[in-house]
């Protein structure tokens, strides 16, 4: 989905978009606030398109993320990219019609979460343990 942005365009660490061309750039409002930003709720196609930019992990801890729709459905950000054409057109409608993305979260333990648009599963930070916990008491013996 992302092209590189040309070089005099620079993104602050809160994701507002400025123009370094201009002189003392930094003192001037942002080209757009919050272009490239992870919201935890998604009502405009703006918010949806930032969430978008800002990539499928979180920038501290790189934990992945991945987004909810208005019917409780899980859909990875390659999901999302694939349908964005319908996705905007049901988040700027306000549709409940299961493309409307309505939130992003982090996937902390669900290694069984799949994509609704993909049938792919969705990356868990922490794997479950496989072992079932014999192998401590196996090393006490």
């Amino acid at each position: 989905m992302s092209r590189p942005l040309p070089t005099h365009l620079f993104i602050t660490s809160n994701g507002d978009l400025f123009d370094t061309r201009v002189a003392n750039w930094s003192k001037f409002p942002p080209l757009r606030k919050q272009y490239r930003y992870t919201h935890a709720e998604i009502d405009t196609v703006h918010e949806l398109k930032a969430t978008l930019r800002s990539g499928n992990y979180t920038d501290l801890g790189c934990y992945p993320l991945y987004l909810l729709t208005d019917d409780n459905d899980t859909m990875s950000f390659d999901g999302a990219i694939a349908n964005l054409r319908q996705i905007i057109q049901s988040v700027a409608t306000k549709a409940n019609d299961g493309w409307r993305i309505v939130s992003c979260d982090i996937n902390y333990e669900d290694s069984d979460m799949i994509c609704c648009a993909t049938n792919q599963p969705i990356e868990c930070a922490y794997a479950p343990d496989d072992s079932d916990g014999d192998a401590i008491e196996d090393s006490d013996q």
